[in-house]
């Protein structure tokens, strides 16, 4: 076997299955000092039933509207605008000290709403940042010149206002 196949190989190997990756994250919450058994429940899903259980609760917490297609997640009852929701984990990188977290999958294409909603899960329940399609858009088309495919909000604090609090 040539050494770079040789390598691959190894990365390959190292690299945790979601299984893993789920354990690992809900000992993370346990460690971090969470001791609600939903927070520790919903930090042990894979990223499909995560996504998919953060965005109901927040829609059912929040009192928003079912959505009407699949090109965003809610709507506001008030209003009418269309809203996209998006959750995220601390990553399993995170120490005490440096709480690490990113949203996937929030690309120019995707931006068929009027609020961009992020949520993420924190130890007590969720924080969740409300954006305009204005800044939802500077934030995307900063992210794509970066040619990343994450949303780190962290770098947006001065667009963005307090987040409100979900606690479960």
């Amino acid at each position: 076997m040539r050494p770079s196949a040789r390598l691959l190989t190894l990365a390959a190997n190292l690299r945790l299955s979601i299984p893993e990756q789920s354990i690992r994250r809900a000992e993370l919450y346990r460690s971090l000092g969470a001791t609600s058994p939903e927070i520790i429940r919903l930090a042990g899903l894979g990223p499909g039933p995560f996504g998919h259980q953060a965005e109901s609760i927040l829609i059912n917490t929040l009192g928003l509207k079912p959505r009407l297609h699949t090109e965003h997640d809610a709507i506001c009852p008030s209003t009418g605008s269309r809203i996209e929701i998006k959750c995220a984990r601390f990553a399993l990188t995170s120490t005490p000290e440096n709480l690490k977290y990113s949203w996937s999958r929030i690309y120019p294409t995707h931006l068929k709403f009027d609020i961009l909603l992020l949520g993420l899960l924190d130890l007590e329940g969720f924080r969740v940042w409300e954006l305009t399609r204005y800044v939802a858009t500077e934030l995307v088309q900063s992210n794509t010149q970066q040619h990343s495919k994450k949303t780190n909000i962290q770098y947006y604090q001065h667009f963005i206002q307090e987040p409100i609090k979900v606690l479960l």
